[in-house]
């Protein structure tokens, strides 16, 4: 290709050819290119470890212990001490595993939900009566009310007693 250019030049000689130009250059010249994992680029405004490690020292202090992020920010800023933002505290905290409730909360145990427990139907009335209820026995279920028996999951025995109750009484 170079005495042919040399000859021709370069336009006519990769037109007679029919080789791009760039696709040569770019074969003939080759440059690595760095592929793999790169160093994360550091953010000139990033705080750096010192730094962080006062920041986190600001918060964990006993005068802070009991306040909020941004309760501790205010107080700073109006001493006169900036040292970030509030969110970049909450990060800080965050990395630390030190993020979420910082006050002093009183702990109750869970309230048991209430629950109706019958033995027959027509025991206890609600407005829901398409809902069931706990019976006597664990996996038995008592409907609220007799007319919507059809709707619900009942013991065979429950079901067939009342079925010749209903033919006895006819």
């Amino acid at each position: 290709m170079d005495r042919l250019t040399a000859l021709l030049g370069v336009v006519r000689a990769f037109a007679l050819v029919g080789r791009s130009r760039a696709t040569h250059h770019r074969q003939a010249n080759p440059t690595l290119r760095p592929y793999g994992p790169h160093p994360k680029a550091r953010h000139p405004a990033e705080l750096t470890a010192a730094e962080r490690a006062a920041i986190l020292e600001v918060l964990t202090s006993d005068g802070y212990a009991d306040l909020s992020v941004a309760q501790v920010w205010a107080r700073e800023f109006d001493a006169g001490r900036y040292y970030c933002s509030q969110r970049t505290m909450h990060r800080i905290l965050a990395a630390h595993r030190m993020n979420g409730e910082r006050r002093r909360h009183a702990t109750h145990p869970p309230r048991k939900i209430p629950e109706l427990v019958t033995t027959r139907q027509n025991d206890v009335w609600s407005s829901r009566g398409y809902h069931e209820n706990a019976g006597p026995d664990q996996g038995h279920l008592v409907p609220r009310s007799r007319r919507h028996r059809h709707l619900l999951p009942l013991r065979r025995g429950l079901v067939h007693r009342d079925r010749r109750r209903r033919r006895t009484s006819r």
